[in-house]
C-alpha cells in the first residue's frame, strides 16, 4: 500500500513479514504463548498461589528473542540488498522517495514486527497470570509485569529489527555481517574481563546487543544486582542503534551517487 510520497508505514511492516522465516516466527510466537501459559498453570498448581511462576514471563522473553526475533532479523539483514536487487530502490528514487526515508521505513517495519512478536506474548501471558489466584496483591503484582514486557518488546525491536537493517546496509554480505557481529561481541567480552568495573561493563554493552537485552531484562524485572549492567544496557540500546542508523543512511546514499 503506497501513499503520495512512497510506501506507507504499514507497507514496510508487511514487507518485513515477507519470506518463510518471519511467517514461521509468527507461528512460533503463538505457540510460545500457549506453552508459557500451560507451564505457568502447571507451576501454579504445583507450587500454590504464591509460587514464583511469574518468572515464566522473562523466561518467555528470552526464548522469543531467539526463536522469533532472530528469524525476522535474519530477513532484515538482507532487506536493503534485496530491495536493490528487485529494483525497488531505483523505483523509489525515480518517484522522489529519498533513500533516507526508505531505510527508515525498513528499520521501522522490522522493529515494529519484532516488538509485536516479542512484546505481545509477554503481555498476554502477564494478563493470564494475573488471574491465577494469590489475591488482589498477587494479581496486581503480575499485572505490573505488563510494563517491563512492553519495554522488552520495544527494545528487542530496536536491537534485532533496526539493528539488522543497519548492519545489512553497512555490510551487504550476510556472512560478513554475521562475522562482524560475532567478532564485536567477542571483543566486548574480552574487554569486560580485562577492565574491571563500570568501564568494562559499558564497553561490553556497546558492542554486544544480545547481552544488552538480557541485562536490560534483568533490570526491568528487578533481578538483584542488575542495576549497573541494566543501566549501561539501556543507554547502549537507546544510543547505538540511532548512531548506526545515521551511518547506514549516509553509506547507502554515498553508494547510490
Amino acid at each position: 500500500m503506497r501513499g503520495a510520497t512512497g510506501p506507507t508505514a504499514r507497507w514496510f511492516v508487511a514487507r518485513a513479514l515477507d519470506g518463510f522465516g518471519p511467517k514461521l516466527a509468527l507461528f512460533d510466537a503463538f505457540a510460545a504463548t500457549a506453552v508459557a501459559v500451560v507451564a505457568a498453570v502447571i507451576w501454579r498448581v504445583g507450587g500454590g498461589a504464591r509460587a514464583s511462576f511469574e518468572q515464566i514471563v522473562p523466561m518467555l522473553g528470552t526464548g522469543l528473542r531467539w526463536s522469533v526475533a532472530l528469524p525476522v532479523a535474519w530477513g532484515a539483514l538482507g532487506a536493503i540488498e534485496a530491495d536493490r536487487a528487485a529494483g525497488l530502490l531505483d523505483l523509489a528514487r525515480r518517484r522522489g522517495v529519498p533513500l533516507r526515508r526508505w531505510i527508515l521505513g525498513r528499520a521501522f517495519g522490522a522493529s515494529v514486527l519484532i516488538a509485536i512478536l516479542v512484546g505481545a506474548p509477554m503481555i498476554a501471558t502477564s494478563l493470564v497470570l494475573a488471574g491465577l489466584g494469590g489475591g488482589l496483591e498477587g494479581a496486581l503484582a503480575r499485572l505490573s509485569l505488563v510494563v517491563p514486557s512492553a519495554l522488552l518488546g520495544v527494545a528487542s525491536g530496536v536491537v534485532f529489527g533496526l539493528g539488522a537493517v543497519v548492519v545489512g546496509a553497512l555490510v551487504p554480505s550476510r556472512p560478513l555481517a554475521l562475522g562482524a557481529l560475532i567478532a564485536a561481541a567477542s571483543v566486548g567480552a574480552l574487554v569486560d574481563l580485562a577492565v574491571p568495573g563500570v568501564v568494562g561493563i559499558a564497553a561490553h554493552q556497546l558492542v554486544s546487543p544480545f547481552l544488552a537485552l538480557e541485562d536490560l531484562q534483568a533490570l526491568a524485572f528487578d533481578v538483584p544486582r542488575s542495576a549497573a549492567r541494566g543501566t549501561a544496557a539501556a543507554v547502549a540500546i537507546a544510543i547505538i542503534p540511532l548512531l548506526g542508523l545515521r551511518a547506514a543512511t549516509s553509506s547507502l546514499e554515498a553508494r547510490a551517487r
